[in-house]
């Protein structure tokens, strides 16, 4: 900091400047040039999902879009294992350089839960930057399936008495949880038959293996589209453009909601320059209608938010989970 300026912060004090306020002023005027400049190398975008996955495409239209943004390569690395866990604690582990971040999902709060390891807390060890986008899910069934509403469809889940088999991407991840959330709020049960991936699911459940799956809307569309499965619901408040003509479970059971949020995070402490950098930069991506045009193609809606908004947003998805999660008893190894 110059002689000058600190002269400024004195003189203030002298005429009767709060300490606190001089502190916040010494701070602000002493942040390091390296925040400033962000970014001057490329940047590590990590996702804890694997390669062509929901999550994957929406991941790789943000590092492409925040490469034009920022003028640095965003470089996308897949970093599975233990529901989220391995990559998420990756990033909480990082320096706070602003060259590491996450794209999270609600398995960011989730996973510590589910597999009972504290290994990071999502509230304390993360700077959270902004909500991406809004992945609603979709229930799958074959296209002979007499249950043609949802009513009828939870009349045949209550007649089977839990032998009706949901096909899931996996123990505990968003389509798991979205069953079991439907099985508490219609009061019915399942049995879950878990699967790697959405893709071997779906195969399955095509074949007869399986009843019903509730799947990211992104990953189901083009088996919906040629007919090999039938959209019967949707899992968002309100119909989804990408399936206009498809009701949502809301409108059988009010206030149904099971959507996965992604946000860019990255670890605690990132320099408030930098998140502003970020922020200012995811927004102006997600107003493109290009990106916006291309998001709907994959059944997401674009979502910004400040990351104060954000971590409201993220804090009422995981009350919800959470209550799921400890009604069902969930617990994974």
């Amino acid at each position: 900091m110059s002689t000058s300026l600190l002269r400024l912060i004195l003189r203030g004090l002298a005429r009767g400047l709060s300490c606190g306020l001089a502190i916040l002023a010494f701070q602000t005027i002493s942040a390091p040039a390296e925040a400033q400049d962000w970014p001057t190398q490329p940047v590590k975008l990590v996702t804890p999902f694997p390669t062509g996955g929901s999550v994957d495409g929406i991941v790789r239209i943000v590092a492409e879009q925040l490469k034009n943004q920022l003028g640095q390569p965003v470089v996308v690395e897949n970093m599975t294992g233990v529901g989220a866990l391995t990559g998420s604690e990756f990033v909480a582990r990082a320096a706070p350089d602003g060259y590491t971040l996450l794209m999270a999902s609600v398995s960011l709060a989730n996973s510590p839960l589910l597999y009972g390891r504290d290994v990071y807390d999502w509230q304390t060890d993360f700077s959270l930057i902004s909500s991406i986008s809004v992945q609603p899910l979709v229930l799958l069934v074959k296209p002979t399936m007499p249950a043609r509403t949802m009513n009828a469809f939870i009349a045949q889940a209550r007649k089977d008495n839990g032998r009706m088999v949901m096909g899931t991407a996996g123990e505990g991840l968003i389509g798991h949880l979205a069953g079991l959330l439907l099985e508490q709020r219609a009061g019915v049960r399942f049995e879950a038959a878990h699967y790697r991936a959405g893709g071997p699911a779906m195969i399955d459940l095509m074949s007869g293996q399986t009843q019903f799956q509730l799947e990211p809307i992104s990953t189901a569309l083009p088996l919906v589209r040629d007919g090999r499965l039938r959209a019967l619901a949707v899992t968002s408040l309100m119909r989804s453009p990408a399936l206009p003509d498809v009701p949502a479970i809301s409108e059988t059971i009010p206030g149904f909601e099971a959507i996965n949020l992604l946000g860019l995070v990255g670890p605690a402490n990132l320099p408030r320059p930098v998140v502003d950098t970020l922020s200012v930069a995811v927004k102006s991506l997600l107003e493109d209608p290009i990106v916006q045009r291309r998001f709907e193609g994959l059944g997401t809606e674009v979502r910004f938010t400040t990351p104060e908004d954000y971590r409201a947003l993220l804090g009422r998805q995981a009350e919800q989970w959470a209550q799921v999660i400890r009604k069902a008893n969930l617990k994974l190894e």
